[in-house]
């Protein structure tokens, strides 16, 4: 009887190590990274395209459905490992649009060097103008993702706008400037926290401002580590007649790190109905929605007013038209497209 009984006990511990149920850690590692890979999958798809002689990579968040959608192509900031599942993607996502989030050159799995890596070695006179110039380089690599989007069967190629965050938000800016075929760009804070330590980049970025062949949204958190961005590219933007909305919302967070990339990746709640509205407005080729709704004073989620009938070459009209006359400069501002053959 004792025998019989250790005979099926070895028979039913060797069943369980043949059906994978053993005591042994050597496939736990595999199949925790294959659910990983799943869970990831299950949000985003993994693409790779070239951009010159160097292959990047990027992930791509779509709709419900075959498409074609309208597409954001979403630039992260300097961080050397971007999230590849930003939670604003599923909200772009859910409004009916495509995120391609591409990681740019020594960012992620993609090739080449990172910015930091590239002037590092430098005399820190040198290293802001280098910085410069290898931000400047990195617009190929958004054109290139753009390229790419324009091929897939699940991207309406007349319906791409460029976005980005920090060090994304100056390449948005950056692709503004040349005619690639977006169709508006918006910029969360670029240059932010480099706004007084490199004047070089201060003024490039002003004159791509002062340059933008597309609506340009400049929007930023009262706690990012500069606003003069917002400020001075806007006024730029004013002086050149280009179609563009500036706001800078209430603090969001604790700290200058939350008002610039946290708001960015989580502040959807307070930018993402004007996001959207100036999205729609620019891809029906309307004037940018604006308004003047300064920081602090109440609901910065709520969407501004359309700039409507606002005459061609002429600042909007503020929506909120019963502010007091003598109130300081407004933190949002908009201007209407250039008629047809002006500048």
């Amino acid at each position: 009887m004792t025998f019989g009984w250790v005979r099926q006990a070895v028979v039913v511990t060797g069943l369980l190590a043949l059906a994978g149920f053993s005591g042994c850690k050597c496939n736990r590692t595999d199949a925790a990274a294959a659910a990983k890979k799943q869970a990831v999958g299950d949000k985003a798809q993994f693409v790779e395209f070239p951009s010159g002689s160097l292959q990047l990579t990027g992930y791509v968040t779509k709709p419900t459905g075959n498409g074609p959608f309208p597409l954001i192509i979403y630039n992260h900031g300097s961080e050397q490992k971007p999230n590849p599942t930003p939670e604003y993607a599923p909200y772009f996502a859910s409004k009916g649009y495509a995120v391609l989030l591409p990681f740019r050159r020594g960012h992620g799995g993609s090739k080449g060097r990172h910015y930091k890596t590239a002037v590092a070695g430098l005399p820190p006179k040198e290293r802001g103008p280098a910085i410069v110039k290898e931000l400047e380089a990195q617009v190929d690599d958004v054109a290139a993702a753009l390229e790419y989007a324009k091929k897939q069967p699940w991207v309406d190629p007349d319906r791409i706008v460029v976005m980005g965050c920090s060090n994304g938000g100056i390449e948005a800016l950056f692709a503004a400037e040349k005619p690639l075929g977006f169709k508006a760009a918006i910029d969360f804070g670029g240059g932010a926290d480099m706004w007084h330590s490199n004047p070089g980049l201060r003024e490039r970025m002003k004159q791509a401002a002062e340059h933008a062949t597309i609506p340009v949204f400049l929007l930023q958190a009262e706690n990012d580590y500069n606003t003069g961005p917002n400020k001075e590219l806007g006024a730029a933007m004013d002086a050149a007649n280009k179609p563009h909305q500036m706001k800078i919302y209430p603090a969001f967070g604790g700290g200058r790190k939350d008002g610039h990339g946290g708001f960015c990746a989580q502040g959807k709640a307070r930018w993402g109905d004007d996001v959207m509205a100036f999205i729609e407005a620019s891809l029906k080729g309307q004037a940018p929605p604006g308004g003047s709704a300064p920081a602090g004073s109440g609901s910065a989620a709520a969407p501004v007013a359309p700039v409507g009938s606002a005459s061609a070459g002429a600042s909007a009209a503020p929506a909120a038209s019963a502010a007091p006359a003598a109130s300081a400069a407004p933190s949002a501002s908009a201007k209407a497209p250039p008629a047809p053959g002006k500048p």
